[in-house]
């Protein structure tokens, strides 16, 4: 699967009142005032409540033979729909930190065929490390994010878990930072951005969980419908936590591009998370991008023993990793 950043966008959210007699929380009344305050102030109260998580899932993953068009990439004639099994997992603690882990399969455009791919982000309070080994690289190849930190944890199987334990303190978690929303008469949850609209349908009588997320994509050179639709079930430690999701992806002109089955496989709530998931060890071997928001700042492989071999500015072109990893060790 293809990793995107998502960009602050906008969001409107749109009510969506079920009947809850059964459930063990309280449902809000027709004639109950909803305000930004009120879906927020319930985010935050999971959260504090959640002081850790760490769940586990898998997901049936299709992507049509079609799927860069998003992007107008011409399609490559060796590829073929697909569908395989990717495997996931996402923990957090109080402190805001997080690590997400995910097993699955990339496009090699250029051998033609899926590689298969593990990736590791790790957000450490401070930075975002992200680690990814095989794929079409065929080597680890780390990733360091310094500048927007907690710009983290973007594939789209993972929104319905940040949604349900992080929504305040992971900004861009699927529908950018709740500071910049607005709620508006029509009972729309509002923030203004480029390129793409996205509406929200929460439970009021399950703390405000968003249960589905759709998204129209009109920038350029972008242009696709995501759809999340989350299914819960009560929990003792948190209330409620997702038990199955699916996820579509279409062109504009309704094609499936892509789509995911997510079903949950085990979860740990509040229970302790040791503290070394929130370290990211590199092997050795690992080429290592230190800054991705600094073009001043040179490339380097990981040594043994923790060394660093400088890799000037011009040295790596993509193509010479191996001629690199064999090269004489130049010391940090």
């Amino acid at each position: 699967m293809t990793f995107q950043r998502r960009h602050l966008h906008s969001i409107q959210i749109l009510t969506f009142a079920l009947l809850a007699s059964s459930l063990p929380y309280p449902a809000f009344s027709d004639d109950t005032p909803i305000t930004l305050d009120t879906i927020i102030n319930a985010w935050k109260a999971r959260e504090e409540k959640i002081q850790t998580f760490d769940l586990h899932w898998w997901s049936r993953h299709f992507e049509s033979a079609s799927y860069f068009a998003i992007h107008n990439q011409p399609r490559d004639q060796r590829k073929e729909d697909t569908t395989f099994i990717c495997r996931y997992r996402l923990a957090g603690d109080a402190k805001g930190r997080t690590r997400f882990e995910q097993q699955g399969r990339q496009w090699d455009t250029k051998n033609g065929r899926f590689a298969d791919q593990t990736t590791i982000e790790v957000f450490d309070g401070q930075k975002s490390t992200t680690l990814a080994s095989g794929g079409i690289r065929g080597y680890p190849y780390a990733m360091v994010f310094d500048k927007f930190p907690q710009y983290v944890v973007r594939d789209h199987c993972a929104l319905p878990v940040i949604v349900s334990f992080r929504a305040v303190k992971i900004p861009n978690a699927g529908f950018g930072n709740c500071k910049n929303l607005e709620f508006d008469k029509q009972s729309r949850l509002t923030a203004r951005g480029k390129g793409v609209d996205t509406f929200v349908d929460f439970e009021p009588s399950m703390d405000f969980l968003p249960v589905r997320v759709s998204e129209t994509w009109n920038g350029f050179n972008d242009n696709r419908a995501e759809l999340t639709e989350i299914h819960y079930v009560s929990n003792e430690a948190s209330g409620w936590v997702p038990q199955t999701w699916t996820y579509t992806c279409k062109d504009s002109a309704g094609n499936l591009l892509s789509s995911d089955e997510a079903k949950l496989l085990k979860q740990s709530i509040n229970e302790a998370v040791d503290e070394s998931e929130f370290t990211l060890d590199l092997p050795v071997g690992t080429l290592v991008q230190p800054s991705v928001f600094r073009s001043d700042e040179d490339m380097y492989l990981v040594r043994a023993g923790g060394r660093r071999q400088i890799i000037h500015r011009g040295e790596f072109n993509g193509e010479n990793y191996q001629q690199l990893l064999e090269s004489e060790l130049k010391e940090k």
